[in-house]
């Protein structure tokens, strides 16, 4: 696969500051590329950590606070020479994941089922002056008879450096335009995990496109040597949050319950974690690029979903690949059998 290593991650350079929580800026990539020295602070990520909310409240578009109702399932267990090959065995289980702690202060929750609310919010997110970056996932409700086909996404969560959005479209007459508008964007840039399969699929559901989107599996493989394996395979939001945010990201039985109902508030809190453990593990790694010698090309980990087909960013056709990513010793299928029941059983 031809790859225009012209256009490098070395395009994007991070400023942060405690008080403006995600700064993410674009540079040029010639201007990067022509210096042999890059300002990044050398101070590790430090996020701020608030207050506790008050008790939730369930209702349109309101903040809505902190839950406790949250069962975890996932947790790193795998044998001791998957362990070798897996950076995020390299602790004990971490806390659960909280938005709050990672978030800046001014950040809230906003839980939407009105589409003018979706699409009033939404312009306001995309009028931000610096480049927009949001973490994005998607839920629907799941089905238990095999063979059934899949029920359409019924909730869309926008995590960006000011709000995070629960866009509840399964409550709405209608796909928002405004939603639609800032997903076949090419100037907001979506990151997420599993996000190939999610951006195929919202064009089955609701026919829309999802322009610059960035799988962060492969860009923690392009980015982190530790990480072994195939290139393509699947790296867990959890097993992400556990490595470079020493958190993990419970599952558990809300993963599986009914997105197609008003949102209770541990659902809420599920959703919102998810997408901003998203937009907190790209800062992560965009910053481990950068103090690369020679960071990853954008290909590499960089795709558009148009109209449910994978593309670069000349239309043609994308798949994953790294010509430089090192797979390293493949697991044996008794190690892999292993750690799939660890975790199952966890």
């Amino acid at each position: 696969m031809h790859l225009t290593c012209r256009r490098v991650l070395a395009c994007l350079a991070v400023t942060s500051s405690p008080s403006q929580g995600y700064g993410i800026t674009n540079k040029t990539c010639c201007g990067l590329l022509a210096s042999h020295s890059r300002n990044i602070s050398s101070e590790p990520f430090s996020p701020s950590v608030t207050n506790s909310p008050q008790r939730p409240v369930r209702s349109q578009n309101k903040i809505v606070g902190r839950s406790t109702d949250v069962s975890p399932r996932h947790r790193s267990a795998f044998s001791s020479a998957s362990r070798n090959m897996d950076p995020s065995s390299d602790s004990a289980t971490p806390a659960p994941y909280d938005w709050r702690t990672f978030a800046p202060s001014h950040v809230r929750l906003r839980y939407i089922t009105s589409e003018d609310t979706a699409n009033a919010r939404i312009a306001r997110m995309m009028t931000r002056p610096s480049p927009l970056i949001v973490g994005l996932d998607f839920e629907w409700r799941p089905t238990f008879v095999a063979g059934t086909p899949e029920n359409p996404i019924a909730l869309v969560q926008l995590a960006s450096e000011e709000e995070i959005l629960l866009v509840h479209v399964s409550a709405m007459k209608a796909f928002p335009t405004g939603l639609r508008d800032l997903l076949e964007s090419g100037s907001c840039r979506k990151v997420g995990v599993g996000i190939q399969y999610d951006c195929k699929k919202v064009w089955r559901d609701h026919g829309v496109s999802v322009r610059n989107c960035v799988d962060l599996s492969l860009l923690a493989r392009s980015v982190d040597e530790r990480w072994k394996g195939p290139y393509k395979a699947g790296i867990g939001l959890s097993r992400l949050a556990q490595t470079y945010l020493k958190r993990r990201v419970p599952k558990g039985r809300i993963q599986r319950s009914d997105w197609e109902m008003e949102l209770s508030s541990g659902q809420q809190e599920y959703a919102a974690n998810d997408s901003h453990a998203s937009l907190a593990i790209y800062r992560v790694l965009l910053q481990r690029a950068l103090a690369l010698a020679a960071p990853p090309a954008t290909e590499c980990f960089r795709f558009d979903a148009i109209k449910g087909v994978l593309r670069d960013d000349e239309g043609q056709p994308w798949f994953p690949f790294n010509p430089q990513y090192e797979p390293g010793p493949q697991e044996t299928r008794t190690e892999r059998v292993a750690g799939t029941a660890a975790v199952c059983a966890a």
